[in-house]
């Protein structure tokens, strides 16, 4: 009997979710296709673009994306720098690279279609178990139950669930799959993230409003604003680096595309040193330049925000008259055309306000 009133709970929940997506999901571009059809691609892509960036922020770089790619196939085809310049404002360059991977695999090995099980699709680079289970259950309306931040809190809330519990996540987990229906899988995904998004958001819940206060027990027992805990902020570390901006007789300057696995691998840089995470000593700096010049330091530093870091870049720039150097020269106004990141920009912008 009980566990017949916990179902009936469970489908209850469920059904006033789906009446409340039904009336009030966000319209987004990847959600439909032509003839209300769904594309894998764009949830593909889309999810991907959603890793670590707001829903508001990747909008308008997914619709100029997939206008540009339409399809895998037309995506295959593209360069690594064709999608890395695509990507740019976008920050997170590794899934771009992850995507242009993905193409390649799944032109040669999947006939440019997306794997239609879990196995597969985590074997694809970029995909973890989330994304596989949002493609799974959006694209191909299988159960699948992709648990992200919005999600867990909808769940953790109806269930009054702590995070500070021991065993949380798989608390989360087994609560979720009560509550998905057997029917609307993708829809109730997300109809979750909407939910949890306009509603049930992180601080200042709009329990007022909300259609299942009578079924939410954190509600109830007035724990809605402490449910899930909110994350201390971690104070981040601040590196200090310099850039080297070397120019020839026509006002171009060098890039080069440095061989490495770091945040901007593939990419095109301007000469620069190492960051450290001490404030640069001006003679090691020059020591580290890529030639001997008469060097010039820019009276703005540029600062730039990485997830887990702040890096502070001094400026320096310098004329030379040869031009058998390694790199791409390059003139100053034409510098986007190339697969630089959003720090290289800010770096040339410094240099074109006050140039030598």
């Amino acid at each position: 009997m009980q566990a017949n009133l916990k179902t009936q709970s469970s489908n209850l929940i469920s059904n006033k979710i789906l009446y409340w997506y039904d009336r009030n999901k966000r319209i987004l571009p990847w959600r439909f296709s032509g003839k209300g059809k769904i594309n894998p691609y764009k949830i593909w892509i889309s999810e991907i673009m959603l890793q670590q960036t707001t829903v508001n922020a990747v909008v308008p770089f997914f619709n100029k994306f997939v206008k540009k790619w339409s399809s895998i196939e037309k995506l295959s085809n593209a360069t690594l720098d064709d999608v890395i310049i695509s990507w740019q404002g976008l920050g997170y360059y590794s899934r771009a690279r992850n995507i242009y991977k993905t193409a390649q695999i799944l032109k040669t090995k999947y006939n440019y279609k997306l794997p239609t099980n879990e196995p597969e699709l985590l074997l694809l680079p970029g995909i973890g178990k989330y994304t596989a289970a949002a493609i799974l259950s959006m694209a191909y309306r299988k159960k699948a139950i992709p648990i992200d931040a919005n999600v867990k809190r909808v769940v953790s809330r109806i269930y009054a669930i702590k995070s500070s519990e021991s065993l949380y996540e798989n608390r989360v987990k087994k609560f979720s799959n009560k509550l998905f229906p057997k029917t609307r899988n993708g829809d109730f995904a997300q109809a979750l993230m909407d939910f949890g998004s306009i509603v049930c958001i992180p601080r200042n819940p709009k329990c007022n409003i909300c259609l299942l206060s009578k079924q939410c027990l954190a509600y109830r027992l007035n724990l809605s604003h402490a449910i899930p805990m909110q994350k201390k902020i971690k104070i981040s570390r601040k590196k200090y680096g310099a850039a080297f901006i070397v120019i020839n007789n026509k006002n171009e300057l060098i890039l080069r595309k440095e061989n490495h696995n770091g945040v901007f691998a593939n990419m095109m840089e301007v000469p620069s040193s190492l960051w450290q995470e001490k404030v640069l000593n001006r003679r090691k700096v020059l020591q580290s330049a890529p030639m001997k010049l008469k060097w010039k330091k820019l009276s703005k530093n540029v600062t730039h925000n990485f997830s887990h870091f702040s890096v502070e870049i001094e400026i320096y720039s310098g004329k030379i008259r040869k031009k058998n150097i390694s790199g791409k020269w390059v003139k100053i106004n034409k510098v986007h055309k190339y697969p630089i990141s959003n720090l290289v920009k800010k770096i040339v912008a410094v240099y074109s306000k006050c140039p030598i």
